[in-house]
């Protein structure tokens, strides 16, 4: 295993065991993975492995270390391409870590898709499971860089900001695994 991809799982591992499973209250707790799918998530990491295969690895042990005892969901950004808001390709649930990595799909494109971040964190503010739940709810956000579209407007840069703090004010607890400098 590679050290880009041992980091990777432990950034992911690290942040899982934040999450308590309430045993009392027979909840499961639910993660929803919030993937990037830029074209920058090509770049390759040292050790030659490109930042979507690390966290493809890194999604795929975590879920299978976690399987039946965190529902997690699968949102992906852009959906289907370009600067399209993510899209929840798969609703919090009893997954199998390989549905999990199938519903990832393929690579993304070498040019074109952008990065629409606070769109994307917007539209898993409406996910019901993490709008209404009563369970512990988390959002991980994995991703290269910050708010980029074409035309790139600036003034975006730091939009994202605001949609953690509606999912904070939701209850849901959002992590960032971050890919770059």
């Amino acid at each position: 295993m590679s050290r880009t991809l041992s980091l990777a799982t432990v950034s992911l591992l690290a942040l899982l065991q934040a999450v308590p499973v309430r045993a009392q209250r027979c909840e499961t707790p639910i993660v929803m993975l919030t993937v990037d799918r830029s074209s920058s998530m090509l770049g390759e990491l040292p050790g030659g492995l490109t930042k979507w295969d690390a966290a493809t690895m890194a999604i795929g042990e975590i879920t299978s270390a976690y399987e039946g005892r965190i529902d997690f969901g699968l949102q992906v950004f852009p959906y289907p391409d370009r600067c399209e808001p993510g899209h929840v390709v798969l609703a919090p649930g009893a997954h199998a870590s390989g549905d999990m990595l199938d519903a990832l799909g393929e690579p993304p494109p070498s040019s074109g898709n952008f990065t629409p971040m606070a769109e994307t964190l917007d539209e898993a503010l409406r996910t019901p499971s993490l709008a209404e739940g009563m369970s512990t709810r988390h959002l991980v956000l994995v991703r290269d860089g910050w708010q980029w579209c074409s035309p790139y407007d600036p003034a975006t840069r730091f939009t994202p900001v605001e949609s953690v703090r509606a999912l904070r004010e939701l209850g849901v607890v959002v992590h960032v695994v971050g890919f770059g400098a």
